[in-house]
């Protein structure tokens, strides 16, 4: 059997009264367990509150008007107001077709076109991008990616290079 005392989940150690104990070397003990424990309590609020300071320096306090059309960054691990970018101008251009998903909802993005491509030496290697017009998209929308990703990812196009 262990030494180590174990508390149901939700409970605290009781603080220690000096000379609760006619011992003096547990007495001892027990009043240098304490100091330990209450050290420690400075020491976790006070890291606390340095990581409240750093994450504050990074907020930035947003707000919106019932009305304002917002754009919002799907991430799946969080949401919050953060996510959101206020649009700007005023037109409203609607999207044709809603975009793929898979049958659990997860966008599954095809592409119809390769407009352009450019390659850049990194290292040893040359790395090449191109840039892809996705199914339901706008030229303009078309967005760079890596060729080789691409290419993993839709096997079609391993000679469907411009």
């Amino acid at each position: 059997m262990s030494n180590a005392v174990r508390f149901a989940k939700g409970s605290r150690l009781l603080d220690y009264c000096p000379g609760a104990t006619q011992v003096v070397v547990v007495d001892q003990l027990l009043q240098n367990r304490q100091d330990l424990i209450s050290l420690l309590k400075q020491n976790l609020v006070s890291a606390q509150a340095r990581m409240k300071f750093q994450a504050d320096l990074h907020r930035v306090e947003k707000s919106f008007n019932v009305g304002d059309w917002v754009y919002l960054k799907l991430q799946p691990y969080s949401f919050s107001v953060s996510c959101l970018k206020l649009k700007l101008g005023s037109n409203v251009v609607p999207v044709p077709t809603l975009p793929l998903v898979t049958s659990v909802g997860v966008l599954n993005p095809k592409p119809v076109a390769l407009l352009q491509h450019r390659s850049k030496q990194l290292r040893s290697r040359t790395i090449t991008k191109v840039l892809v017009q996705w199914y339901g998209q706008s030229p303009k929308d078309a967005t760079w990616e890596s060729l080789y990703n691409l290419q993993q990812q839709f096997p079609h196009l391993v000679d469907k290079v411009l």
